[in-house]
């Protein structure tokens, strides 16, 4: 089987790595050729030009946002090069997987003539963007013969466009990559969030459990990875740019996890996937119950759902004080984060659904995985 998918960017967007780059592996060794084209080359984000920009001192600002853009100059002028590539590969191809792209009407179009069996993958609620948003993934989701989502938000939209089950794919997490370390430093304790430019507003809602955190135990530490903007003023918060060479390296540092989140229609069709990064690493958590947060996290067992400031204050106050609390939890997390969120476990039923589509131009339903949502 040949597989074109057209990414969003490169592997150092979350969602395109996530979703595209790191199953070629997997799909190579199960005799699947895959070649993938992303529309953007991602400077912008390889580059951590949106931190930058925030945390530089105000003169070097505009420096940095003229580089925003030109980055996204650069992306217009090599467009019409990636739209040929894809029509070429589409032509030789026996399906078409597109990860979470809006293209043009007319180009959808001319991929459809090329190749018939579309593949569709959106693990963001994007049609909660905007209304043209929402105008544009219809239009993707009627063409696609295959859809795959992270949770059953998504997964209603796309049955509601298409008429069919899409097949639910939560992550998946590479537990090769992502895995279980010794900690280097006993004496400290590390509360860890690992993010974006656009989700570092969500730690305002744990703002202030964090603060008396700090004030209760000398011997915690904040790290924030991938944070922009300014959060604790305290010496023992840790403000890291993200890099994709370093993300283990620094997620190995912590020893608890925290995922906060406001409960929207758009972070409802979240996925989830910082907490699948602490669980296969074999680190304890403390979410907000928002969308598929509440099924990844067993509260109590792996983690802890919290509702309030006062569950964050007493969630992680209970692992920070608690070494062998932390340890029991990491282990039932990593345990999950292999058995039902890995490429392993959802590698047979992607595979079923690609010769599917392969086999077929009409819609079919997918092997339903909502047990994982």
């Amino acid at each position: 089987m040949n597989l074109l998918i057209v990414t969003i960017g490169t592997e150092v967007v979350p969602s395109s790595r996530t979703r595209a780059f790191q199953w070629l592996s997997h799909l190579n060794r199960s005799g699947v050729q895959v070649a993938i084209i992303p529309l953007s080359l991602s400077l912008r984000y390889r580059w951590g030009l949106d931190s930058l920009k925030t945390n530089k001192p105000s003169f070097l600002r505009p420096l940095f946002g003229g580089a925003i853009v030109g980055c996204y100059f650069i992306d217009l002028a090599i467009r019409p090069i990636q739209m040929c590539r894809i029509i070429l590969n589409a032509i030789r191809s026996d399906a078409v997987y597109l990860q979470k792209t809006l293209l043009p009407r007319w180009f959808l179009k001319i991929i459809r003539w090329a190749n018939p069996h579309i593949a569709y993958d959106f693990d963001d609620a994007i049609q909660e963007e905007s209304p043209k948003n929402q105008e544009r993934i219809c239009e993707v989701l009627k063409m696609a013969s295959m859809v795959t989502v992270e949770n059953k938000k998504n997964g209603e939209f796309s049955k509601q466009i298409t008429g069919h089950d899409p097949l639910y794919i939560l992550g998946p997490i590479d537990c090769d990559r992502y895995r279980p370390q010794i900690r280097k430093n006993s004496e400290r304790v590390v509360v860890g969030w690992v993010g974006s430019h656009s989700t570092s507003i969500y730690l305002e809602d744990c703002k202030k459990p964090l603060i008396q955190l700090l004030d209760k135990h000398p011997q915690l530490e904040i790290h924030l990875v991938g944070f922009v903007g300014n959060f604790l003023n305290h010496q023992r918060c840790l403000v890291k740019q993200w890099k994709l060479e370093s993300e283990c390296k620094d997620l190995a540092e912590f020893d608890i996890g925290i995922m906060p989140l406001p409960n929207t229609p758009w972070t409802q069709g979240k996925g989830g996937y910082k907490i699948l990064q602490y669980m296969a690493m074999g680190i304890p958590s403390v979410v907000s119950p928002v969308g598929v947060n509440s099924k990844i996290i067993d509260s109590g067992i792996n983690g802890f759902h919290a509702n309030s400031e006062n569950d964050w204050s007493t969630f992680l106050d209970i692992l920070v004080s608690s070494t062998s609390k932390r340890q029991t939890m990491g282990r039932e997390a990593h345990k999950k984060a292999q058995t039902q969120f890995s490429f392993e476990s959802y590698l047979p039923a992607f595979l079923a659904n690609l010769k599917c589509l392969c086999n077929t131009s009409k819609h079919f339903n997918s092997h339903d995985r909502t047990t994982n949502v």
